[in-house]
């Protein structure tokens, strides 16, 4: 498989996770600040009980479009976030493997620790 020459480093995808966690934060408060949190919870008791008062204007479909690209925003942070935790857990192992590799891998080493025999 040829490889693209593009890698996502660390670095990367944290900014990534905090730009997605910001803009999800953005979006909550504004929703709250201009009342459309308010048109949403009314569209969809409007949607459940057709007796319920008319939901106002805006459509349906905007609500949908926000809340999906606020929810999307939410699972793209907490995706950064497995990929961070699994990478640091990948560096943890493979700094173990070495210091493995360093103290026992060592011929010297090894060679101190297995019992001489005695000559008889």
């Amino acid at each position: 498989m040829p490889d693209s020459g593009y890698k996502l480093t660390q670095r990367t995808w944290r900014i990534v996770g905090m730009a997605s966690l910001v803009l999800a934060g953005v979006m909550s408060i504004h929703a709250v600040q201009s009342g459309f949190l308010g048109q949403t919870i009314r569209h969809v008791v409007y949607l459940m009980d057709s007796d319920a008062v008319r939901a106002p204007s805006s459509s349906g479909l905007a609500h949908f479009i926000y809340w999906s690209i606020f929810l999307l925003l939410i699972l793209t942070t907490l995706y950064m976030a497995v990929i961070d935790l699994r990478y640091i857990r990948l560096q943890y192992i493979a700094g173990k493997r070495d210091a493995f590799g360093r103290t026992l891998g060592d011929k010297e080493f090894r060679k101190s620790i297995v019992p001489k025999e005695e000559d008889g």
